[in-house]
């Protein structure tokens, strides 16, 4: 479904979702947001859902292990600048 052609379809937006997500605990867990890469082409929602489902098992046992320390490090997102661990209340 693409309610107009200015917009993403169904699946491109269900694709960019689970990828965003992904982007987004990684760089929780890495401690920094870098702009995220761009696919050439939206992928199919059955390889969203596949790389979806295979990395985050990794990412969140990885948020787990973050200390307090790292938790609280003030990081910029845009134009926020907040510990790491208010960004994951946008999740």
């Amino acid at each position: 479904y693409k309610p107009h052609e200015k917009y993403m379809s169904a699946g491109e937006l269900a694709a960019h979702i689970a990828f965003v997500d992904i982007w987004f605990l990684q760089s929780v867990v890495a401690g920094e947001f870098a702009s995220p890469e761009q696919p050439a082409a939206p992928p199919a929602p059955s390889a969203a859902l596949a790389a979806y489902d295979a990395t985050m098992p990794d990412l969140v046992a990885k948020l787990k292990d973050l200390t307090g320390d790292q938790l609280a490090k003030l990081t910029t997102f845009y134009s926020w600048s907040m510990p790491l661990v208010n960004y994951l209340s946008f999740m």
